[in-house]
């Protein structure tokens, strides 16, 4: 019953069957992992979101080898969603020696599930190539075993969705190191982003096609709705990218009539926020994100922040640079690699110190697909020995030193392609994008291809003791 969009009789039971556990949690032994998660996913539909996080570190505590059922998998999104980004990145970890733990057949079983968990983190990291590929694995290599009560299409709607996400992510990316180069590499570099942009297409169009179905998307719109496999809801707008404003904004009415936004009216403006968006409606943007920033939870931080970037946009194409400025800065805060999954530029005045190397790289970032060069835009100030933006009030968001020639740039730089970059200015164009667009985790090359399931392997001698990665 819980499950239907409606209210029902159902839902008083489960808040009431929550708060009697919450309250016998320390007179009984602990319940099972399933049984903890489940109840979890319960109270996040019924947006406990608090409550939820509970729950899910009560089932962390106790492995069990024959489930499917991965609490740090949950854990991973919610911090995720709230921009804890150093807490999903140790989740991130976790859900690995979990998975090392479970027998042989569940691995297999769940492997797409923990895929699709690894690419959602390493896109906002910034390895989107690696985010690609894992994408890409579980759309090719669904989970077929029943671990989930969602039906296939659904399942392959929301792998092919992220897979479009992270190969456009990509497809940015190396847009970003092409500008930085001369012409020669730049166009050399454009070319070959081709067949990532191409990658991306094919797979939106799947996703399209399999989110047009309406058994598909009946009950896509509610957040965390049981019983459908999970779709972050910092995620979950960019449906509105691939089927289009008219058919989104018609599945909008359908959910609210459906009683899908009962007590959740702050998602049902979030994504009218974005269907205006890409009607180009600044008024309607700005009506519909108001509302959505007054009324979506605190703990959705990377939902806000893209509402933050269109009301920015939207104030922005009115001439209101002030307010587009302040709201540029809280989305660049919250969410750094928005506007590369946007494939969107920001505007900045860009200013340096009239040294040759601050002329060269002002030259460099003024091409990047990332920047608009504006007066009124943020301040990006450019000198010999650092870079930085500035938001409202002249407040950091990010800044970068570059290193000395002595110094080398870490190799594991996801942003440092095959192809050989010009000179310093170059390097150090191609690095403060990747900082500035990235929310400050670094992975290693073993830890990556633990992630990518390559030969590294997460030796785990007992279930008691073993807490996090090991030291590679």
């Amino acid at each position: 019953e819980l499950s239907a969009p409606q209210e029902s009789r159902a839902a008083p039971a489960c808040d009431k069957a929550l708060e009697l556990d919450e309250a016998a949690q320390n007179t009984r032994e602990e319940l099972s992992t399933v049984t903890l998660t489940n109840a979890a996913e319960v109270a996040l539909s019924r947006l406990r979101i608090d409550q939820a996080e509970r729950l899910i570190d009560r089932a962390t505590r106790y492995p069990n080898p024959s489930s499917v059922s991965n609490p740090w998998i949950q854990k991973l999104y919610l911090t995720l969603a709230q921009g804890r980004f150093d807490n999903a990145q140790s989740a991130l970890e976790q859900m690995l020696v979990w998975r090392n733990r479970q027998d042989p057949l569940i691995g297999v079983s769940n492997r797409a599930e923990h895929f699709l968990a690894s690419a959602t983190f390493l896109l906002l990291a910034g390895y989107t190539e690696e985010a690609a590929r894992l994408a890409e694995s579980a759309l090719n290599q669904p989970d077929r075993n029943g671990n989930f009560s969602a039906d296939d299409a659904q399942k392959d709607a929301i792998a092919a969705l992220l897979t479009a996400l992270a190969f456009r992510a990509d497809y940015e990316r190396q847009l970003e190191f092409a500008a930085a180069q001369e012409w020669g590499v730049r166009l050399s570099a454009t070319a070959s982003a081709q067949l990532t942009r191409l990658a991306a297409w094919r797979a939106g169009r799947r996703a399209a096609s399999l989110f047009a179905n309406a058994e598909t998307m009946r009950n896509r719109l509610r957040p965390y709705g049981p019983l459908d496999v999970h779709i972050p809801e910092w995620i979950e707008p960019e449906i509105a990218r691939l089927l289009g404003a008219g058919v989104f904004t018609s599945l909008i009415e359908d959910a609210e009539t459906r009683g899908s936004f009962s007590g959740a009216q702050g998602y049902k403006h979030s994504f009218a926020t974005e269907s205006a968006a890409l009607r180009h409606d600044s008024d309607g943007v700005i009506d519909a994100g108001t509302l959505a920033l007054s009324l979506l939870p605190d703990a959705e931080a990377m939902l806000r922040a893209r509402v933050q970037w269109h009301m920015a946009r939207a104030h922005w194409q009115k001439g209101d640079s002030g307010s587009a400025r302040d709201f540029f800065s809280a989305s660049l805060r919250q969410d750094p690699s928005l506007a590369r999954r946007l494939g969107a530029g920001i505007p900045v005045a860009i200013s340096h110190d009239g040294s040759p190397s601050a002329l060269a790289l002002a030259d460099r970032l003024s091409i990047s697909p990332r920047f608009e060069a504006s007066p009124e835009g943020l301040a990006l100030e450019i000198s010999a020995n650092i870079l930085c933006l500035r938001g409202s009030e002249e407040a950091v968001i990010s800044c970068y030193t570059p290193a000395r020639k002595s110094e080398s740039i870490t190799g594991d730089s996801p942003a440092i392609l095959s192809l050989p970059l010009a000179n310093d200015s170059a390097l150090v164009a191609v690095e403060f994008q990747r900082q500035l667009f990235g929310i400050g985790v670094e992975l290693s090359k073993a830890q990556r291809s633990a992630i990518m399931g390559a030969s590294v392997v997460l030796r785990s001698q007992s279930y008691g003791n073993d807490t996090s990665l090991p030291d590679f």
